[in-house]
C-alpha cells in the first residue's frame, strides 16, 4: 500500500531495511507499474552511491536500456501486426536497423541520418550512431 510505504520512509532510520521493504513491494506489484520501475531504476544505482556520478550514470545506463527495449518492442510489434517496418538504408548495427524501423513507423517516412542519429545517442549506444 503506498500510504504505508510513505509513512515508513518518514519513520524509517535504516535505510537498508527501507531498501529491502521496497524491493518487496516493487517485486509483489500485480501488474508492471510504477514501483517496479521504479525499483528497476534505484536497483541500477545502489551499487554506485559512494559517487554520486558513478550513481547518475548507473541511472543513465538503466534509462537508455529501457529505451532500446522500449523501440525493439514497438518495432516488433509492429511486425507482428503486418506493419511495413522495412527501410531504404541497412545499417550494420542491429539498434541502428530498429531504429530506423521505428522512425518510419512514427513518422510514415524513412529516417534521416540525423534521426538515426540522435536514438542511437538516445538509447545509449555511440557505436550504431557510427553505423
Amino acid at each position: 500500500d503506498h500510504l504505508s510505504i510513505v509513512e515508513e520512509i518518514r519513520s524509517s532510520s535504516d535505510v537498508l531495511q527501507l531498501i529491502r521493504k521496497f524491493e518487496k513491494v516493487a517485486l509483489t506489484e500485480k501488474h508492471a507499474g510504477g514501483y517496479q520501475t521504479a525499483w528497476l531504476l534505484l536497483r541500477s544505482m545502489l551499487p554506485n552511491m559512494q559517487n554520486p556520478v558513478n550513481g547518475a550514470l548507473g541511472a543513465q545506463i538503466h534509462l537508455c536500456r529501457q529505451y532500446q527495449t522500449y523501440i525493439i518492442n514497438q518495432v516488433k510489434s509492429a511486425s507482428l501486426k503486418g506493419q511495413d517496418v522495412s527501410i531504404a538504408i541497412q545499417y550494420s548495427s542491429g539498434l541502428a536497423q530498429h531504429i530506423a524501423s521505428f522512425v518510419k513507423l512514427s513518422s510514415g517516412s524513412n529516417a534521416s541520418v540525423w534521426e538515426v542519429l540522435y536514438y542511437c545517442l538516445r538509447c545509449g549506444d555511440a557505436n550504431a550512431a557510427k553505423a
